[in-house]
């Protein structure tokens, strides 16, 4: 059986972008981690004292909460189309590489319930794919243009917008061309 993207970047260091949003974050507290994989980004911010939630619908996510067993780590296994967001209950919500698989059908409903999830002043940390990546002729994944970002977050501060085009490989060593928009707002 093929491996999971969760059990494939087990190993990884947290991604930059969740390092770079900690600059903005007023309080260490709450955070939010969707789609949270192997828990890479999560163990990352329990080092940094936050109590985090994540949530991810690979069961991997049971064994790895197991292996970090913190008492400060609420982690979920479920679809974050089904997940309840709590309002204005987070400093902080990532969503690193899982916000692109959603379906576009669902993706403004979730995205809008990530951003009432944050307390005002909270900051929002996440990655999507642009329409020129090789992917995005997958009807099943969301894809955007530079404008439609910029739409997306209009209402929110902008502490960093990037986006970036090469060729690479994927996660399974496949040859891509990645589009991809790395933003931090903050609420």
């Amino acid at each position: 059986m093929q491996k999971t993207y969760a059990e494939l970047s087990k190993e990884f260091k947290p991604h930059k972008l969740v390092e770079d949003a900690l600059t903005y974050v007023k309080n260490t507290g709450d955070a939010l981690d969707v789609g949270a994989g192997s828990l890479r980004n999560t163990k990352y911010l329990l080092e940094r004292g936050f109590r985090v939630v994540a949530v991810d619908k690979d069961e991997f996510i049971e064994s790895s909460a197991k292996e970090i067993n913190n008492d400060d780590l609420s982690a979920f296994c479920v679809d974050i189309t089904e997940w309840d967001f709590p309002e204005n209950e987070f400093d902080l919500v990532i969503a690193i590489n899982s916000l692109p698989f959603l379906h576009p059908n669902n993706f403004e409903k979730v995205f809008e319930k990530i951003k009432c999830s944050l307390k005002p002043g909270g900051v929002f940390c996440f990655t999507l794919f642009g329409n020129k990546d090789s992917w995005a002729t997958n009807t099943e994944r969301t894809f955007f243009s530079r404008n439609e970002v910029e739409e997306l977050i209009s209402d929110m501060n902008t502490h960093l917008f990037v986006e970036e085009e090469e060729d690479g490989k994927s996660i399974r060593g496949d040859d891509k061309h990645w589009h991809i928009f790395k933003i931090i707002v903050q609420k």
